[in-house]
């Protein structure tokens, strides 16, 4: 099994799961969307993965359709959830 898989992140998260785009715009609620993608490096122990119905759209037009969450690493300490484009299967078969 590999330690790690690396995806293209497009932003942070800010609202618990589940997740789900608004009908009309595509937009999904409380994303902090960056002004271009970070190719990230993702743990395949710890993260959850998280899927976004039924995609978002964020700035650029990038169609985002997963969540990873990485757990808080300590007392009072919140997780971090990236928007990635691939799908929860997608990331599944990454993480091995």
């Amino acid at each position: 099994m590999a330690l790690g898989f690396s995806v293209n992140v497009y932003g942070t998260v800010n609202e618990q799961p589940p997740y789900s785009a608004d009908a009309t715009t595509g937009n999904l609620p409380s994303v902090q969307d960056w002004n271009s993608s970070a190719r990230g490096n993702v743990p395949t122990t710890t993260p959850n993965i998280w899927g976004i119905s039924p995609g978002a759209v964020i700035a650029g037009g990038v169609f985002c359709y997963g969540v990873i969450e990485i757990p808080a690493a300590g007392l009072n300490q919140f997780s971090t959830k990236y928007l990635v484009r691939e799908t929860p299967a997608q990331l599944a078969t990454l993480r091995g």
